[in-house]
């Protein structure tokens, strides 16, 4: 989690075996829910969750919640693990801003008190300060602010200290080790109250802040149409057609965000059930396009292995050939059938060292797997588990949803 820009995709990036989209803008790119997995060697396949933030530039808090909220109650309704959270804030922000301040809010009622120890505070962007001593003092001095109790102290408890994310992947695994170690499975506030108590997800915690930031903004927007009504009236009575224009203008913009606040307010009143049933489609989706590009990278990469394996006949088989002829084409034109050999044995090798290097792209796989039967997607297989029953569908062929059964 963190605010937009925050670097949440730049750190799953290190670390994930799919290709991750990173923004390099004021929008973010991280619009839905997404999800990504890669290989510890100590803890395993770990699935990394990248969430749109609260201060999202496409989206209102109301959906953001809903996407979020309703991710982390199919975790839990389908009884699968759940380690913690990682918060990430720049170190280049000079201050904490409203938005910063809302996203923390918001993980503070999403967790709950007791789950603050499965929370790891990371600061990024380092690199941006440490490239001068100047640079260096201002940002550990920033590190002493955030650590007060109005900002991320209440987060921090006995022996837990801010993160310096510097960037490396070595980093981020050691952030997501401090989590996965723990070995503990987690259940957030926000899942006890949508799953156990039944609640909508305007009666939850997190549900009755943003219900606050509606009343406040509520208030703001009343306190906006009467002094505009103030200098309508004023205009009208000036005989002003300019300024009436203007007015009636700001008047409507202002009219349409109290409109979409409303509607904000009013799609926070929406049990699990009816999550489930908005959302459905949604993941269906989703899962169908995880299976689509497993299938097609599955496919590439035997592709790519049967090559190489075809290079390495071509080659042991060249080898022999110049051993076994090197005398008679010395004989018949020493430089050019020999140099034309040397070509060719230097062209499959460079084509199965590139083979080999693609292989090992995290847009194909880390490593190249044994042959036989392929594992499946760590992320399908989350996803199966998460929404297969929770949506219940058919066991058919066609189905995403489908987890095949073992038969000895």
């Amino acid at each position: 989690m963190g605010v937009t820009g925050s670097g949440k995709s730049t750190f799953i990036s290190l670390l994930a075996d799919q290709p991750v989209e990173v923004g390099h803008s004021l929008h973010s790119s991280t619009v839905d829910i997404r999800i990504y997995s890669f290989d510890d060697e100590r803890e395993g396949t770990i699935v990394l969750i990248d969430t749109p933030g609260f201060d999202d530039t496409t989206r209102s808090n109301t959906e953001v919640l809903k996407e979020i909220a309703f991710f982390l109650a199919a975790l839990y309704k389908q009884n699968l693990c759940f380690c913690g959270i990682i918060y990430l804030h720049r170190i280049t922000d000079p201050r904490m801003q409203g938005s910063t301040m809302k996203n923390l809010r918001m993980l503070q009622l999403m967790c709950g008190k007791e789950n603050f120890k499965h929370v790891a505070l990371a600061t990024t962007m380092w690199e941006n300060m440490k490239s001068s001593e100047k640079g260096e003092r201002i940002g550990h001095q920033r590190l002493m602010e955030m650590r007060r109790p109005d900002f991320f102290g209440q987060i921090l408890g006995e022996g837990r200290d801010i993160i310096q994310h510097d960037g490396s992947p070595e980093s981020a695994r050691k952030i997501v080790r401090l989590l996965t170690e723990q070995n503990k499975k987690v259940v957030l506030d926000i899942q006890y109250e949508l799953i156990d108590e039944g609640m909508s997800l305007d009666e939850t915690s997190a549900g009755q802040y943003l219900r606050e930031d509606f009343l406040e903004a509520q208030k703001r927007f009343d306190a906006e149409i009467a002094e505009l009504q103030g200098i309508m009236e004023d205009a009208m009575n000036e005989k002003d057609e300019e300024t009436m224009q203007a007015i009636r203008a700001e008047r409507k913009a202002a009219e349409t965000r109290i409109m979409r606040h409303a509607q904000d307010w009013e799609g926070l009143n929406i049990t699990m059930q009816q999550l489930t049933h908005e959302k459905h489609l949604q993941y269906r989706d989703l899962a169908m396009n995880f299976r689509e590009r497993e299938q097609a990278r599955s496919t590439k990469m035997q592709a790519a292995e049967r090559r190489i394996r075809e290079l390495e006949i071509m080659l042991n088989e060249m080898e022999r050939e110049r051993k076994t002829e090197s005398t008679r084409i010395s004989r018949e034109s020493p430089p050019r059938k020999l140099n034309r050999s040397r070509e060719q044995t230097r062209d499959r090798q460079r084509e199965r060292l590139e083979l080999h290097r693609d292989l090992s792209q995290p847009t194909i796989e880390r490593r190249i797997r044994p042959r036989g039967k392929r594992r499946e997607s760590p992320i399908l297989m989350l996803l199966k588990g998460m929404f297969g029953g929770l949506f219940g569908y058919p066991e058919d062929e066609g189905s995403p949803w489908v987890i095949r059964r073992q038969t000895s």
